[in-house]
């Protein structure tokens, strides 16, 4: 996976107009291979009392910030056509606000992305 992932961000840093959808690739790549294998090894990893990598810690915020996207995502689309009512006290009021809330944390910022891409690339 590893390798995927430093071909896929040599691709991406060699295009000099990255699109959202290249981006939108890679984490998706690393969100699957975390639930297909990333979260098992590291399990692994941490029951042997050994320390995680890099590389795995790596993968797993990318994962997280994969998933907050979704979400995000989902939440967004829901309160864009949910009309007048989305804007009173609601449950979709609520996930709309608090999802958004969520980018402001510091497992999400982009300077976090970057340094995985960093780990990923091998440039660290």
């Amino acid at each position: 996976m590893i390798f995927i992932a430093r071909g896929l961000f040599a691709e991406l840093e060699a295009d000099e107009a990255v699109d959202g959808e290249g981006v939108a690739d890679f984490f998706a790549l690393c969100f699957e291979e975390t639930l297909n294998g990333g979260v098992g090894v590291l399990d692994e990893t941490l029951l042997n009392e050994e320390p995680a990598s890099n590389e795995q810690l790596s993968l797993i915020k990318l994962a997280f910030r994969h998933s907050h996207e979704v979400m995000s995502e989902v939440c967004t689309f829901a309160y864009n056509f949910g009309g007048g009512v989305a804007l009173r006290a609601s449950p979709l009021q609520r996930c709309y606000r608090d999802a958004h809330a969520g980018l402001q944390h510091i497992l999400l910022s982009d300077q976090i992305m970057q340094d995985c891409g960093k780990v990923l690339m091998g440039h660290v």
